[in-house]
């Protein structure tokens, strides 16, 4: 048996795949690519597989991970890649393929961070209110935990805010975001930008995930 972890991604055709629609598309792609996709043990057995942070519905991205395992071993990775590809719908796509073990790569567990390219329809968005919002030093908003909605101090969960581009109709911001464990979704940013950054009036519009991270650690 080998684990493989996967980077892969999805564009805007596939951004409103639900995570459990993802789990079982993929597994569908695997068996069509001919692979021998390894099953855990008991009454209802189901493929070995993890997917680091779940994507939230609505959102491309180009920095995922999963780890998938199967019952051989893979010699030409690039080949592998090639084929789950080939068997994949429209939408998504598997960027690399790496041995976790021989690449010396640490746990999924370990990713705390996300960074979004995310969009917003600016009515307003004065140069520097980026740089006073990140001054403040607590952000309450309400926010989904698991024992339900509850008022949240955001701040420590951005770890970084700052304009990409700004045309006059649209801004484009760098968000780098607590992910994992702590999870806080741009669109929330984006509503407190609006609540409390002086300066800025604008209406969030999608966002795009380009990296998963760890402090100190090597995911990928």
């Amino acid at each position: 048996m080998s684990k493989l972890r996967m980077k892969y991604g999805r564009d805007d055709l596939a951004k409103y795949v639900s995570h459990l629609d993802f789990m079982r598309m993929i597994t569908r792609a695997i068996r069509r690519a001919g692979l021998p996709l390894s099953y855990s043990q008991g009454f209802n057995p189901h493929p070995v597989m993890t997917v680091a942070v779940p994507l939230s519905v609505g959102m491309s991205s180009e920095g995922e991970y999963m780890e998938i395992s199967f019952d051989k071993e893979f010699n030409n990775l690039d080949e592998l890649k090639n084929r789950i590809n080939a068997s994949l719908p429209k939408g998504f796509f598997i960027l690399e393929i790496k041995d976790p073990i021989r690449s010396q790569l640490d746990g999924l567990k370990y990713i705390s961070m996300g960074e979004y390219r995310v969009t917003v329809s600016c009515d307003k968005a004065n140069p520097g209110f980026e740089k006073k919002f990140l001054a403040l030093s607590n952000i309450m908003m309400e926010k989904k935990t698991k024992s339900g909605i509850k008022d949240t101090d955001i701040r420590p969960m951005i770890r970084d805010l700052n304009v990409l581009e700004s045309n006059g109709q649209y801004v484009t911001l760098y968000m780098k975001l607590a992910a994992g464990a702590v999870n806080l979704k741009p669109q929330l940013v984006v509503d407190a930008l609006n609540r409390y950054a002086d300066g800025f009036e604008g209406e969030y519009v999608s966002s795009h995930r380009t990296a998963l991270l760890a402090e100190e650690k090597n995911c990928f």
